[in-house]
């Protein structure tokens, strides 16, 4: 809830008066983020006392034991096996916190209807967030996952080998494996052939982040040179690979590298969804995901043409498209301004006069000066869920004498050329917002 204000800004009463009413009217709320972060940080190191207490009641005899009771039997490691076992019992540890679940809840009654715009226009990289969710630390593979004789484990993912080749005449999509044969299995000779499943990876970009539940996908793989994709399973593509054909597929000479490991629940989903798609096993929904912008502002002249308002700040901020779903897990896309830049672009429409802009659009520029109904629109952010070539209105309510009516003052398209905003356009609003995603490509590794 901090707030950063330029010395220029300071100077307009009416900035500085919005900035505090945010903050004051925003108080409470954000007192119960903070109360939940400072309990969570306080509940760790309780928890990870009680957590050592406990693990270290046990010695060489316990693991003995369950090596030679469980494990063996299972082929599985014993240091793989504890690393599981200890993640399952820290988290029962951080959940007994009765602190934490008291902040956790409060966080529950925060009002989110009516949210402040971003201080700063570069939002958290919830992608991450959402990767790390999915998969496995990749230090973890390092710690062999069965006795087996075989360089794989249950929910690995192999990716073909060219997305790691340094050639500029990559195109997408590339095929991706999943291992489905459970662990157990993959450690027994009497299995002959290992279950995969066939996924392609896509671009990660606004319209490919979906909550379908119809839809097979992975939201999110990443790459250490920042490359991001999703990955779109196709259900029906299943395959089964020799234990000697794994080898080979998996060899310095062979097509497939493995990449990365889902965890259990994911990859158990997969699994289900395959296997009978009638029912699915519940996991922690992916975050939304958010995508950077550009924001160029634009008004009709009055030749009827459209000038771009310039300014240092919009070009080099712009906003964010926070992707997610609504109520009824159709896609849901949220375009979100940052605090400083909607008052430039407020400032930017108050320097503007009737010899600006057509005569036409006069009423238009005298509506959307008497109101801060834009002001507060771009602010609580805008839905640009079904915005593709077609105009949006942003409506607001004005009152310029004759009783308050909601009255479009401006528009917002996608695109980087102001020449399709339609021209009729100038009729209705004098303010036309062009948004454009900076769409994540393949880069080949070692590419400038």
């Amino acid at each position: 809830m901090f707030r950063v204000a330029t010395k220029r800004s300071l100077d307009d009463i009416d900035v500085l008066t919005r900035v505090l009413s945010r903050l004051a009217q925003h108080r409470l709320d954000a007192l119960k983020i903070a109360k939940l972060l400072h309990v969570w940080d306080e509940g760790l190191i309780g928890a990870r006392t009680r957590f050592m207490e406990s693990v270290r009641k046990l010695d060489l005899t316990d693991y003995a034991q369950i090596r030679d009771l469980l494990l063996n039997f299972e082929g599985q490691p014993l240091g793989s096996y504890l690393i599981d076992v200890f993640d399952r019992v820290l988290q029962h540890e951080i959940e007994r916190d009765s602190d934490l679940i008291a902040a956790a809840a409060d966080v529950n009654t925060v009002n989110l209807e009516r949210y402040l715009a971003p201080n700063i226009s570069g939002s958290p990289d919830l992608q991450e967030l959402v990767y790390r969710t999915i998969y496995h630390n990749p230090e973890r593979l390092n710690v062999k996952g069965d006795d087996g004789d075989l360089p794989i484990s249950f929910g690995d993912l192999l990716v073909d080998k060219r997305v790691f080749e340094e050639s500029s005449n990559l195109t997408l999509p590339f095929d991706v494996m999943v291992v489905l044969t459970a662990a157990c299995d993959l450690v027994r000779n009497g299995v002959d052939h290992i279950l995969l499943l066939q996924g392609k990876l896509k671009p990660l970009e606004p319209t490919a982040w979906s909550y379908d539940n119809k839809a097979i996908r992975t939201p999110i793989i990443s790459f250490t040179d920042g490359r991001r994709f999703g990955i779109s399973w196709t259900i029906k593509a299943v395959t089964g690979w020799s234990r000697e054909d794994v080898k080979v597929h998996l060899s310095d000479d062979g097509g497939f590298i493995k990449h990365a490991r889902l965890r259990e629940s994911v990859a158990l989903e997969l699994q289900q969804k395959m296997l009978s798609n009638l029912g699915r096993v519940g996991q922690i929904a992916p975050m939304p995901a958010c995508f950077p912008v550009a924001i160029q502002l634009y008004r009709p002249n009055t030749d009827g043409e459209w000038i771009e308002l310039a300014s240092e700040l919009l070009s080099s901020r712009g906003g964010v498209i926070f992707v997610g779903r609504d109520d009824d897990s159709k896609p849901n896309a949220r375009l979100v301004i940052a605090e400083d830049v909607c008052e430039e672009i407020a400032m930017l429409i108050n320097t503007l006069t009737d010899d600006d802009v057509p005569k036409i659009g006069r009423p238009s520029l005298a509506r959307i000066k008497a109101s801060q109904g834009l002001l507060t629109n771009l602010e609580q952010g805008l839905n640009v869920s079904g915005l593709k070539k077609e105009l949006l209105e942003i409506r607001a309510t004005v009152d310029l004498g004759d009783g308050p009516k909601e009255e479009v003052v401006a528009f917002v398209t996608r695109g980087a050329d102001p020449t399709k905003i339609n021209s009729q356009a100038c009729k209705r609003a004098v303010i036309a917002l062009i948004i454009s995603e900076q769409v994540n490509v393949l880069v080949p590794v070692g590419a400038g």
